[in-house]
């Protein structure tokens, strides 16, 4: 698992690569994972704000709509950060059905899926 400071610094570096309202929304939800995780006792505070941190980390890619779920899930696994890679992916689904997703479909063409 990434520490807090790697995780900061892949978040600053998407900032440079897709500047834009997701990066305070991922220090946000990093922050209150960590608060959520205290308060519960279930799961280490510090990998909570890591997995928040990060979560939409796919973004660094650009505005693609669901698609920074896929982008998030091949960097984390490009850096070996299976469990971080596992919520980029499964993040916007909260509903085990994959026509069910929080946020906007944009009619793409992917070559990966073609």
């Amino acid at each position: 698992m990434l520490s807090s400071k790697e995780a900061e610094r892949e978040l600053s570096i998407g900032a440079q690569l897709n500047p834009g309202p997701w990066i305070k929304h991922s220090m946000s939800v990093g922050l209150n994972a960590k608060f959520i995780a205290d308060k519960i006792d279930i799961l280490d505070s510090n990998q909570a704000y890591v997995m928040g941190v990060l979560h939409d980390i796919g973004r660094r890619e650009g505005i693609k709509s669901i698609m920074h779920t896929i982008d998030g899930y091949d960097y984390m696994m490009g850096i070996k950060q299976k469990e971080i890679g596992r919520i980029c992916l499964t993040h916007s689904y909260p509903i085990q059905d994959v026509n069910t997703f929080f946020g906007n479909l944009i009619a793409q063409k992917d070559k990966r899926f073609s």
